[in-house]
């Protein structure tokens, strides 16, 4: 049967990627891969199985960061368009970089739950990153279209079709949410599915990359690295011990202080103008009449339901579901109490105050009105099973013995429209006002694209801006305009720039900003940080001479001194500590500790050797090997190999990666334009 053309364009991305796979890796452990792969007919799916979740992921992230984009941009606002990097005919826009950055720093706020700051993103070297990541994608989409890989009408509907973004609420695809989308993203379903086209393309190649690598004859020597262990001998010169002994004098303190101006320094502040768009603020300019909040009401029916609830009281006496001889007494007084409440001895209330061990046992076992879902399932299920007035058998739950008594029913119902009708009011207002917020967002973003100045673009659209600052970068106060999320913003413009998208405040909220100042950071008098410039001279000094102690020690040890020898000799008093079996990942057998910051020096260490002082935030550290211990392979059982190849697999593919992204870079060619990149900060 002859193939059709969807499947000859499928075969012959899989001849290729097979050929260029060979070409890279002519190596014997790759003819297993080829074998595999290669010769089914399925390689390609294998590939897209393995990879779909990553195009997706993809595609639901360019659709996000399309949305995020309002109205033009910078492309079409005049603003002039920087070149960060270029590979090969491709350049990678300021604007494409930034795009990705804001995407990164979104991702980490949310893994970090909002607490990741730019700060932090610098110390991670996440500008780096994602500049690595633009390149790649620019590497690998060349290099598949060199290889001419084909992606196919069917393949970029199906892609389409599967993403979430486009769904409809049964989670099917909906060809007018698919128009909404692209139409509120300003795509052109083209466009679109160009871009589609291209993810697929990468997807391929990448995914073709990921090389099983045959590591067998690898895991015993990768057990023994990994399980080695062994024994220090060290003792630490802790730098406040030495604080005593060192008195700087003014002199010292203040050329100390010129030589170190940048660690006094007031912040960085800016001044801006701020155009806010927040509900809140527009809900007075928003009407809802009675009639629209009866027609939401009928509308919305199912939102008025009230579950029936009971008014409930019960006693409790804690007792440990494990303690047997807890449960029988605890059990044993509930059910004299039940039997002096049926005899007329005692009110529930009043022995829910005398016997109850919780908080409501003051409140006569008082619970409020409760519902279905609020109670442990076996409170619930005695609750929901009593006629009002009387009490129930025994309960078991986690907590301990109850009784419980009903007191009064109100039964499942719709709640009328006078009752609601106030909330509806409420919220129909904010929504509405909330609808304003996007519209006019939609157009003060058009009105900058088209040339024009904040407050012109404010005017016209009947509003006033505010004016901020001066504040620093941290000066973060709940207005909208001095929030977190603009603070960091607006600390990445130039002077007498404006943003030209609304920032997004709190989910709900826009702020549009134009910066007028920025005022550089200046050194602080001496007289304000006297106290905290002696604190670090001191420090520093007290350090000094611990790091020259701990220079004769090693010394001492050295010259062939036993550890008492050497420390009496310099005059230490002490000893040194003799650490537990550790391993060179740090976990340690036994009780005991070892400074992490010998672990590593030590496993590069031969038996005997003493290491150079090692630095402990201000701390020496003096180290002597005293132990080397040899792994047994006994541990070395079929799930622990198991873990080893799988860890050692995953780390060589890695490396196939990074060896291959680098063959592109050198083959193809980078260049990076730091002074632009410079100009562009996480925020």
């Amino acid at each position: 049967m002859g193939e059709t053309g969807a499947n000859r364009d499928v075969s012959l991305n899989r001849l290729k990627a097979c050929v260029y796979l060979i070409a890279l890796f002519p190596r014997r452990n790759f003819l297993g891969f080829f074998r595999f792969h290669c010769e089914t007919p399925s390689m390609l799916d294998t590939i897209r199985r393995h990879s779909r979740s990553w195009i997706a992921k993809g595609l639901l992230y360019f659709i996000v960061l399309t949305f995020a984009i309002w109205g033009i941009g910078d492309y079409f606002s005049g603003r002039k368009v920087q070149v960060v990097a270029t590979v090969g005919d491709d350049q990678i826009s300021d604007a494409e970089y930034e795009q990705a950055l804001d995407r990164a720093m979104s991702y980490y706020r949310n893994l970090f739950r909002g607490s990741f700051t730019p700060k932090m993103a610098e110390q991670f070297g996440i500008k780096q990153k994602v500049l690595d990541d633009v390149i790649e994608r620019h590497l690998v989409t060349q290099e598949a279209n060199r290889l001419r890989l084909l992606v196919t009408p069917d393949e970029i509907r199906s892609e389409i079709m599967t993403t979430s973004a486009f769904a409809n609420e049964q989670g099917q695809f909906d060809q007018t949410r698919y128009t909404a989308v692209l139409h509120g993203a300003r795509l052109t379903p083209t466009s679109y599915e160009g871009q589609v086209g291209q993810d697929i393309q990468r997807a391929i190649l990448t995914g073709a990359m990921t090389v099983p690598i045959f590591v067998e004859e690898m895991v015993e020597a990768a057990y023994r690295f990994e399980n080695e262990q062994r024994k220090a001998l060290y003792y630490t010169l802790n730098a406040n011990d030495f604080r005593t002994k060192v008195s700087p004098d003014q002199e010292t303190l203040k050329k100390w202080f010129d030589e170190h101006q940048d660690r006094f320094m007031t912040q960085e502040q800016a001044t801006y103008t701020a155009l806010v768009l927040d509900p809140a603020l527009l809900e007075t300019q928003v009407e809802v009449s009675d009639d629209e909040a009866r027609t939401y009401y009928d509308n919305h029916a199912s939102e008025f339901q009230k579950g029936e609830e009971r008014r409930t009281r019960h006693i409790l006496i804690k007792a440990d579901p494990n303690d047997q001889a807890a449960q029988d007494q605890a059990r044993a007084t509930l059910e004299q109490v039940k039997a002096d409440i049926e005899a007329g001895k005692i009110t529930f209330e009043d022995a829910a105050k005398k016997y109850g061990q919780d908080t409501t046992s003051n409140q006569g076992g008082d619970l409020g009105w409760v519902f279905v879902g609020q109670m442990v399932p076996p409170f619930e299920e005695a609750t929901y099973a009593l006629e009002p007035g009387k009490v129930s058998d025994i309960v078991s739950t986690r907590f301990g013995l109850h009784l419980i008594r009903v007191d009064e029913i109100h039964p499942a119902r719709t709640q009328d429209f006078v009752e609601v009708k106030g909330q509806i009011l409420v919220n129909e207002r904010h929504r509405k006002a909330l609808d304003k917020v996007f519209d006019l967002a939609t157009a003060v973003e058009d009105a900058i694209a088209q040339g024009n100045s904040l407050s012109d673009a404010a005017v016209s659209v009947g509003l006033a801006t505010v004016q901020v600052g001066p504040v620093g970068r941290n000066d973060v106060a709940s207005p909208p305009q001095q929030s977190r999320d603009v603070l960091n913003r607006i600390f990445t413009l130039q002077a007498n720039e404006t943003t030209h998208q609304g920032i997004e405040v709190g989910g709900e909220s826009f702020v549009f900003a134009h910066l007028d100042q920025k005022i550089a950071p200046q050194p602080k008098p001496f007289d304000e940080v006297a106290d905290k410039v002696k604190q670090a001279v001191i420090d520093e000094q007290a350090g000094q001479l611990a790091k020259a102690t701990a220079d004769r020690l090693v010394e001492a040890l050295r010259a062939g001194k036993d550890w008492r020898q050497a420390m009496a000799s310099i005059e230490i008093k002490g000893q040194p500590t003799a650490s537990p079996p550790f391993k060179r990942n740090g976990t340690i057998e036994g009780d005991g500790d070892i400074p992490d910051q010998i672990v590593s020096p030590l496993f590069e260490a031969k038996q005997g050797d003493v290491l150079d002082p090692i630095d402990d935030m201000n701390d020496w550290v003096v180290a002597q090997l005293a132990e080397v211990i040899a792994p047994s392979t006994d541990g070395l059982t079929e799930s622990v190999r198991d873990d080893l190849v799988k860890g050692l697999e995953q780390g060589l593919t890695e490396e196939h990666h990074k060896a291959w992204i680098a063959s592109l870079r050198s083959r193809i060619g980078v260049s990076i334009d730091e002074a632009a990149l410079a100009t562009i900060n996480p925020r």
